[in-house]
């Protein structure tokens, strides 16, 4: 696929991309050292020691 059909493709599930952005942004500044990982969960990023989430 070229650039242009990849953008065609992007899109934000719910509101703009810069209030998703902005949730990924807050969800990495807010993890923890020990928290190496962001996973993606329930249309959302959850802090994660590991590279999937337990449970």
């Amino acid at each position: 696929m070229t650039p242009a059909e990849w953008e065609n493709m992007f899109t934000v599930a719910h509101g703009s991309f810069d209030s998703a952005f902005d949730r990924v942004k807050q969800t990495l500044l807010a993890m923890k050292p020990h928290e190496r990982f962001a996973v993606y969960a329930d249309y959302g990023l959850e802090p994660s020691t590991t590279e999937t989430l337990l449970g």
